[in-house]
């Protein structure tokens, strides 16, 4: 939704592919909760 329009569908893999309005919110609020995220970040600080 972007001021209320519906502006893309679909499931999270598709959203995600199109780098739209969707993965940006996701970058934005939610990649930190991500189980890669969590897996990327621990091999950091564990090398």
């Amino acid at each position: 939704m972007d001021q209320g329009r519906v502006v893309e569908e679909g499931n999270h893999d598709s959203l995600m592919g199109e780098e739209g309005l969707y993965s940006e919110l996701y970058e934005t609020y939610f990649k930190h909760q991500s189980a890669e995220w969590i897996s990327e970040i621990n091999e950091v600080f564990t090398d």
